[in-house]
C-alpha cells in the first residue's frame, strides 16, 4: 500500500490527465485525506461524467454519500465478499477500533486465533495500515473502516453498539480514557460515558491540560443525562471555564447547583459536590471581577473542605490564592500559593504545580524579584521532556524577565514558543496575556504593525471571559501602544474612560500607570505626582515593589518636567539602585528622551552614576542598532517634516524644487523604513521615535 499509494504532486498530475483542469491545492489535500492516496478510490469518485471543473469535485465531496457509493460497492464485491467467513466475522467484530493489536482483537472477536488473523490481514496488505516498525500494531484504511462499519450497522446494529462498549471496556482496563470514552460515546449508553468521564477520564486530561478532549464530548449529552449528574455539569463547567467560555461555564454550574438543590437524597456525595461547586462558584465570581463575592464562596469552600478529596482540596487552596493575587495582596497570595504548591506536590498533579509555580512567579515579579523568576521558571522548563502545554505559562513571566533586562531576542523567542504551545493545548487566557506582552516587545523594535496585530489577538481570547479584569487590562495596553504611536488623543480618551470607572476592588497596577503615562504626556505633571503618591502608598502596602519602582521612577520624570531637578533625583536614587541590582533596562529605554535627560543628570550629580552611565550607553546602542532615523537619508527627513505640515506631493516637490516622482519615490522609502501603511502613520512613528519633534 505504501509503494502504490499516490503522493499529493503525482495524484496532481494524474487528476489533471484525467479531468483536462489542475486542482487546487485545497482541493488535493481534500482528496489526499479521503482517499489516503488509493489511486482506485479515485478513480471511483471520478466516475461521475459531471465533473467539468473544480466547483462539481468540490460539490460532489461534500455529499459523501455520492462519494461513497461507487467506492463502497467496490468494496463489497471486489473486497469484502471475496473474503472467507471466519475473515469476514473478523472484520466486522474489529472495525469500530480505531486502531488493532492482537490483544484487543481477541477480546472483541472472542476468538483465540484473532492474532493469526490479524497478521494475515497484514500479509495480504487488506486495506490495513501498519503503525509500528516494531510492534503489530495496525489499523484499517479509513475509507474501508468506514465500509465495514456501515455494514456491521445495517446488519445488525445492536452488534455494532456492543462491539464499541467491549472496545470501550478493553480500553478503560488498559488506562487508554480518551479512546474508552469514544468508544463509549459511539456505544450509545450515555451513563456508561458519564460515568467513565467522571471516575477516570476527567482527572487523567485535566492533570495533562487535555482541555479540548473533553469539550468535544459535551455536544454528545442530553440535559436529561446532565441533570442526574451535577459532578458531570461541575466537571464541564470546569472545562468551559479553562477554554474560555465563562458565560456557558457559569450555566452549567447553576444547573448543577439546581440539580444538588432538587434531589438532594438520590445524589451521591452530596456535600463534596456542593463544596467543589462554591469553588467554581469563587473562580468565576473572580473572573467576572467580583472579588467580594469570590471571598464569600472560597471561605465556604473551605469550610467544607474536609468533603472532597486531596485533589479538590487544592483547587480549592488555588481559587483562594488566585483571589488574592487579584486583590493584589502579594505576601497573603504567595503564602496561600506555596501551600496549594505543597499539596499539589503531594499527589502529583502536574497541571496544579505548574499552575501555582506561574503564580508564585508572577508574584515574584510584582515583588521585584527578577532573579527569583528567572531561577524558577528556567528550572521548570528544563526539568520537563515532554513540551506539555501548561507549561507555557511558565515562559510569560520568563519572557517579561527576559525584556525588562532588554534581552529581547530571548524575550520575543520566548513568548513565541509559549503562544504555539499554548495554542496547541488551547488555553486561551495565557494567549491573551502573551500576546499582550508580545505586542509590548514588538513596539521596542519598532515593530509597529505587528504590535497591533499582536494587540488584536489578545482581544480576540479574551472576548469569551467576559472578564473586566482582561478588558480593563487590554484597554490600557491598547492606550499605552496608541501612546508610543504619538496617537495622543486615543489615550487622552481611554484615560478620561478610565478615571469614570468605580474602583474595581482588583488590582489595577498597570492600568494606573498607564494613566500616569498619559497625564505626563498631556503636561499634566502636577496631576501626575498627586496620583502616583497614592499608587506608590498602596503598592508598597501590599508588596508590590515593582509597581512602586516604575511609579517612582514617573515620579522622577514628571519632577523634571516641572523643572524641579532635586526632586527628581530623589524620587531617582532608589529606581537607578534597584535596577542596578536587579538588572532593569528597559524601564528607562522605554521612556525615551525624557529618561536619558534624567540619566545624564544622575551622572553629574553622581546619583548611582555607574549605573545611570550604563543604561545611557545601552540606550545609544539600543538607538543605533534598532533606530529608523539612522535609516533615513536627510532629504527624506525633510520630506518627514513636510508631511507633518500637511504639505501635499506637489507643495513637497515645490518647496524642494524637485519633480513630482522624486517627491512620491522619497515618501515610498520612507514608508518601507518606517513600516507604516500612510502618511499619517508614518509622521506619527517619526513623533514617537523622535525623529520629528511633538
Amino acid at each position: 500500500m505504501a509503494d502504490l499509494r499516490f503522493e499529493q504532486e503525482e495524484m496532481a498530475v494524474w487528476l489533471h490527465q484525467m479531468l483536462g483542469w489542475m486542482p487546487s491545492k485545497r482541493l488535493l489535500t481534500q482528496l489526499d485525506g479521503l482517499t489516503e492516496g488509493w489511486a482506485a478510490a479515485l478513480a471511483l469518485i471520478l466516475m461521475n461524467p459531471a465533473l467539468k471543473d473544480e466547483q462539481a469535485l468540490a460539490s460532489q465531496l461534500t455529499r459523501y454519500s455520492l462519494t461513497q457509493r461507487h467506492i463502497f460497492d467496490y468494496f463489497a464485491q471486489e473486497v469484502f465478499e471475496q473474503q472467507s467467513e471466519p475473515l469476514k466475522a473478523f472484520l466486522l467484530d474489529t472495525c469500530a477500533l480505531d486502531w488493532l493489536n492482537p490483544d484487543v482483537c481477541t477480546v472483541l472477536t472472542g476468538k483465540p486465533n484473532a492474532p493469526l488473523l490479524l497478521s494475515r490481514l497484514a500479509a495480504d496488505s487488506l486495506f490495513i495500515v501498519p503503525l509500528s516498525e516494531t510492534e503489530p500494531l495496525y489499523r484499517y484504511h479509513h475509507l474501508f473502516a468506514q465500509y465495514l462499519r456501515q455494514q456491521l450497522e445495517l446488519a445488525d446494529r445492536l452488534r455494532y453498539l456492543h462491539q464499541h462498549r467491549r472496545a470501550a471496556e478493553w480500553h478503560t482496563a488498559h488506562d487508554n480514557f480518551v479512546e474508552a470514552v469514544t468508544h463509549a460515546l459511539a456505544s450509545q449508553d450515555l451513563d456508561f460515558a458519564a460515568q467513565l468521564i467522571e471516575s477516570r477520564a476527567w482527572e487523567a486530561l485535566t492533570s495533562r491540560g487535555e482541555i479540548s478532549t473533553i469539550m468535544n464530548w459535551l455536544t454528545c449529552f442530553t440535559d436529561d443525562v446532565l441533570k442526574g449528574r451535577p459532578r458531570l455539569c461541575l466537571y464541564f463547567s470546569r472545562a468551559l471555564y479553562l477554554s474560555g467560555d465563562i458565560e456557558r461555564s457559569q450555566h452549567f454550574l447553576q444547573f448543577a447547583t439546581e440539580t444538588l438543590r432538587e434531589v438532594e437524597s438520590t445524589i451521591p456525595q452530596r456535600q463534596a459536590l456542593q463544596t467543589i461547586a462554591f469553588n467554581y462558584q469563587a473562580t468565576l465570581a473572580a473572573y467576572r471581577g467580583d472579588l467580594e463575592s469570590g471571598l464569600h464562596w472560597i471561605k465556604q469552600a473551605i469550610m467544607q473542605q474536609q468533603t472532597v478529596d486531596a485533589l479538590d482540596r487544592v483547587r480549592i487552596a488555588n481559587t483562594n490564592a488566585f483571589i488574592h493575587y487579584l486583590i493584589g495582596d502579594v505576601p497573603t497570595a504567595r503564602s496561600a500559593y506555596q501551600a496549594a504548591l505543597e499539596q499539589a506536590e503531594q499527589i502529583h498533579h502536574h497541571y496544579l504545580m505548574l499552575d501555582a509555580h506561574y503564580y508564585l512567579a508572577q508574584l515574584d515579579l510584582l515583588a521585584g524579584k527578577l532573579d527569583a523568576v528567572e531561577a524558577r521558571c528556567q528550572g521548570i522548563l528544563t526539568g520537563y521532556d515532554a513540551k506539555i502545554g501548561p507549561l507555557s505559562a511558565l515562559m510569560l513571566p520568563l519572557a517579561a524577565v527576559y525584556y525588562q533586562r532588554n534581552r529581547i531576542v530571548e524575550a520575543e523567542a520566548t513568548l513565541r514558543d509559549a503562544i504555539a504551545l499554548a495554542r496547541r493545548a488551547n488555553i486561551p487566557d495565557l494567549l491573551c496575556f502573551a500576546h499582550l506582552t508580545l505586542a509590548n516587545i514588538l513596539l521596542a523594535q519598532g515593530k509597529f504593525t505587528e504590535a497591533e496585530a499582536s494587540m488584536v489577538q489578545a482581544q480576540s481570547y479574551a472576548r469569551g471571559f467576559h472578564s473586566p479584569m482582561m478588558t480593563s487590562l487590554i484597554g490600557a495596553a491598547e492606550a499605552y501602544l496608541a501612546l508610543c504611536l504619538g496617537q495622543l488623543e486615543a489615550g487622552t480618551a481611554w484615560a478620561v474612560a478610565y478615571r469614570m470607572t468605580k474602583d474595581a476592588g482588583f488590582c489595577r497596577d498597570y492600568e494606573d500607570l498607564t494613566l500616569a503615562r498619559i497625564w505626563l504626556a498631556q503636561g499634566e505633571s502636577d496631576q501626575a505626582l498627586s496620583f502616583l503618591e497614592q499608587l506608590i502608598t498602596r503598592a508598597e502596602a501590599g508588596g508590590r515593589l515593582a509597581t512602586a519602582i516604575s511609579a517612582q521612577f514617573l515620579q522622577a520624570l514628571a519632577y523634571q518636567a516641572k523643572g524641579a531637578v532635586q526632586a527628581a533625583l530623589e524620587a531617582l536614587e532608589p529606581v537607578l539602585r534597584h535596577a542596578a541590582s536587579d538588572g532593569i533596562i528597559r524601564l528607562f529605554l522605554d521612556a525615551g528622551l525624557p529618561a536619558r535627560r534624567l540619566l545624564r543628570l544622575a551622572v553629574e550629580h553622581h546619583i548611582a552614576a555607574d549605573y545611570a552611565a550604563y543604561l545611557l550607553n545601552v540606550a545609544a546602542q539600543n538607538e543605533t542598532a534598532h533606530h529608523p532615523a539612522n535609516t533615513l537619508t536627510e532629504r527624506e527627513i525633510e520630506v518627514l517634516g513636510y508631511m507633518a505640515a500637511g504639505a501635499s506631493n506637489q507643495a513637497i516637490a515645490a518647496r524642494l524644487v524637485v519633480s513630482l516622482g522624486t517627491v512620491k519615490s522619497h515618501i515610498h522609502h520612507i514608508m518601507n523604513k518606517l513600516e507604516a501603511q500612510n502618511r499619517t502613520e508614518a509622521v506619527s512613528k517619526a513623533r514617537s521615535l523622535h525623529i520629528l519633534a511633538d
